[in-house]
């Protein structure tokens, strides 16, 4: 006998929950959720479960899970913040039933020290399970394993090693992928780089979508995440630099793989600008060398000395000097520490709100990083009609600023001081930029636009999927999945 909990849809559409009972072996419909007794306590993950039946799922509503290394508003990433609003937004949606979200207990991804507690939460409308990460990052074993696996010889039996000294180590995790494995339509996997992504997604390999947020770096040439992308069911790439980027390292002409993005809101929060007694520029991320903060406080510190006694032509106050230029760098430190000098502030870990009054009141935004999928501080800048200086290096930035026509470069042959020097000093010469970058933003990046790719990709993946042919639910109708 089969059992339900599902929605009925009214004349209009709209999807709307009926009482449990019995239904045919052809019905169509999807289970309720979300109840206190559909849940394991805070803290247990039980793999042991009862008899199953099976519960036929109506397509239209979809049970969606995501895979990633670090979820949470605490958290500091680029792809950890493209997950996190994606599943947000899905939670909101009425054709997906349930959103949830496997993760670690961690934070800080320079170390994977636990933070959050292990097991269930709700956060923001998404059911959110996290597991504890056994060992935190080992360094030096990863530098060892790394000369054996990713340089030299590059002996595949040191991959693994490799991969559990870089973190995060949670072996719980892709143990519970296959007790969940039926319970899902789609498992989203963000990062091929970490360990939840490379030994969980072969697991539900059928169910799975791959958000690869690949960059041109040595753990590229791993087998086991080029395996990946033929392991997959589907390739959700940022960009077309991306998607071209992979398509040099590994064959997918076999497996579904489509440039779907992450949005920007294109209607952000009224929220004021952030006036500072000075003018400043912004950096938005992970504080640490590898994404080119160093080359970016040289650069601006150049610029200060060479156009010091220099007027400076800022967006929102009246002319200063360039030595009245400050830095502020926003977001948590990784393995840098402030110098002490007052030239360049701290400003740590931002809400999302201060993020936009500092996107308003900057003079422009640098984004040093050579490796980017997206680079979503570039496009949000853009929204907001804010400046943006990216280094050249990087594919997909020089990408987003040569076809936009909005974003200005540096590199070797344009060092950040002299492009600094012409945005800042030379009147108008960022004029009708603005208006580019907003148009681009709009064009390519609205968050309807990109969830309509997005569900596009999710539904091929559902519909070829064993959810065809059900899910499981435990003898009193529950899931825990």
């Amino acid at each position: 006998m089969l059992y339900a909990l599902g929605r009925t849809r009214d004349d209009a559409g709209h999807g709307t929950r009926v009482q449990a009972g019995r239904v045919s072996p052809n019905a169509y419909s999807a289970p309720e959720v979300g109840s206190a007794s559909a849940q394991p306590a805070c803290g247990t993950n039980t793999f042991d479960r009862p008899q199953t039946t099976t519960v036929v799922l109506d397509h239209g509503f979809m049970r969606i899970a995501f895979v990633v290394q670090r979820y949470g508003q605490q958290v500091n990433g680029g792809a950890e913040q493209h997950c996190r609003d994606i599943a947000e937004r899905l939670a909101a949606r009425n054709d997906v039933e349930r959103v949830k979200v496997f993760t670690t207990c961690a934070r800080d991804h320079t170390t994977w020290a636990n933070y959050f507690p292990r097991g269930m939460s709700i956060e923001r409308g998404v059911q959110v399970e996290r597991f504890p990460v056994l060992t935190q990052r080992n360094q030096a074993l990863q530098s060892i394993f790394g000369r054996l696996a990713l340089r030299g010889p590059r002996l595949t039996s040191f991959e693994a090693p490799w991969l559990i000294a870089q973190g995060p180590f949670v072996p719980e995790l892709p143990l519970r992928l296959n007790a969940a494995r039926k319970r899902f339509d789609v498992f989203v996997f963000f990062s091929y780089l970490y360990y939840p992504t490379i030994f969980g997604l072969p697991r539900v390999a059928e169910r799975s979508m791959f958000v690869p947020t690949a960059h041109d770096e040595l753990p590229l040439r791993l087998s086991r995440a080029l395996r990946l992308f033929n392991q997959t069911r589907a390739i959700a790439f940022n960009t077309r630099e991306e998607k071209q980027l992979v398509e040099s390292r590994v064959d997918i002409s076999g497996t579904r793989a489509d440039i779907v993005g992450c949005g920007v809101d294109t209607d952000p929060p009224d929220v004021e600008a952030e006036r500072r007694n000075k003018p400043y520029l912004l950096y938005l991320g992970r504080i640490e060398t590898a994404k080119g903060v160093p080359e970016l406080i040289r650069g601006f510190r150049a610029f200060r000395r060479g156009c010091a006694d220099r007027s400076i032509h800022t967006r929102l106050g009246p002319q200063r000097l360039g030595r009245d230029l400050e830095l502020v760098l926003a977001g948590r430190g990784g393995d840098m520490k402030s110098d002490g000098a007052k030239d360049v502030h701290w400003a740590g870990f931002v809400s999302d709100q201060r993020r936009v009054a500092l996107l308003r009141g900057c003079e422009a935004v640098v984004i040093p990083g050579k490796l980017d999928s997206l680079s979503l501080s570039l496009l949000e800048a853009w929204a907001l009609s804010t400046p943006t200086l990216a280094t050249s290096e990087c594919a997909v930035k020089r990408g987003h600023s040569q076809r936009s026509g909005a974003g200005l470069l540096f590199g070797p042959e344009a060092p950040l001081e002299d492009v600094l020097e012409k945005l800042l000093c030379v009147p108008g010469w960022y004029a009708g930029a603005a208006e580019a970058g907003e148009r681009y933003v709009r064009d390519n990046y609205a968050w309807s636009s990109v969830m309509d790719r997005f569900m596009a990709v999710a539904r091929y993946v559902a519909k070829g999927s064993e959810s065809a042919q059900g899910y499981e639910r435990d003898e009193h109708g529950h899931d825990d999945g």
